[in-house]
């Protein structure tokens, strides 16, 4: 005969919401650890830095990085002085150290002119579409765990700054 184990229960309380919470319970410690894997804990890289356009400072847009081999990548807003910080999501913080491949993408919009028949206008890229491409950026950066001031110079036409 297998023992019986006896168990008191509120009695307004289910058994399935005891396990539940059970279940519950046992994920917080998780969920916390997988905060510092993410870089929301001490440890990670802190990353800021500048963006320039032939030479000047970029007065708006928007940089992201995203980590070889894949993840979340990491974003920030340009300022205008072209100045940025990188975070995950929305918060601020470090993002694990690694080798990143970053993006910029800077539009403005035009004012709509009283006579245009066209409809809405449309954005205008102010920076070269090669560098909101992944895969064309050529914009590598190695961040090392601590505080990380990155200068990103990007140029109109590379054949004029070579």
């Amino acid at each position: 005969m297998s023992p019986m184990i006896h168990c008191t229960l509120h009695p307004g309380v289910r058994h399935d919401r005891v396990r539940g919470g059970v279940v519950l319970l046992a994920m917080i410690p998780l969920a916390l650890l997988g905060g510092s894997v993410v870089g929301c804990g001490p440890g990670g890289a802190r990353v800021s830095g500048r963006v320039t356009l032939d030479g000047r400072p970029l007065e708006t847009g928007a940089v992201q990085f995203v980590a070889e081999g894949g993840g979340q990548a990491a974003h920030g807003s340009i300022g205008a002085d072209g100045r940025f910080s990188l975070r995950l999501g929305n918060s601020a913080g470090t993002i694990p150290p690694g080798r990143y491949t970053a993006t910029v993408v800077a539009v403005s919009t035009p004012e709509p002119v009283a006579d245009d028949t066209r409809g809405e206008a449309l954005p205008v890229p102010i920076t070269p579409a090669r560098y909101g491409d992944i895969s064309t950026s050529g914009l590598i950066y190695d961040l090392q765990e601590g505080t990380n001031t990155i200068e990103i110079p990007l140029v109109r036409n590379p054949s004029d700054h070579q």
